[in-house]
């Protein structure tokens, strides 16, 4: 569970841990670097990992999803409701950095993401355990 990973970080039963930056209080643990393309608003003097040398391929991706077949008139809303004003506040108070990426672009951005981490896990010839 993420309270017990953060809490197992805090007590140091474990070094280290990967965490979605809106999961976890900016003050409970430190912040080493962020995976993503631009420093986070909630840590701006913390590194991205291009920073500190490592080309990691991924980077921070959420996403709304919905069944295919959607009527229009639901999607254009839900995208509206994304793209407002009060969402952006919403997602800051919780500390996350939120990009609005549509249809085939998100599609994309998540293909490119699957190949990413298909060609890091070949490369470190990592197992399923």
């Amino acid at each position: 569970m993420l309270g017990d990973t953060v809490k197992d970080v805090i007590g140091g039963t474990i070094d280290a841990t990967i965490l979605s930056i809106g999961s976890f209080s900016p003050d409970s643990v430190r912040t080493i670097a962020v995976f993503n393309r631009k420093r986070s608003a909630t840590f701006p003097d913390v590194p991205i990992v291009a920073e500190l040398g490592y080309a990691l391929p991924f980077r921070s991706i959420n996403g709304l999803f919905a069944p295919r077949g959607l009527p229009a008139a639901v999607t254009e809303r839900l995208q509206g409701a994304c793209a407002s004003e009060e969402f952006s506040k919403a997602a800051e108070r919780l500390n996350v950095n939120a990009e609005l990426v549509v249809g085939n672009d998100f599609a994309k951005r998540l293909d490119d993401e699957r190949r990413d981490m298909k060609s890091l896990i070949e490369t470190l010839e990592l197992k399923a355990q």
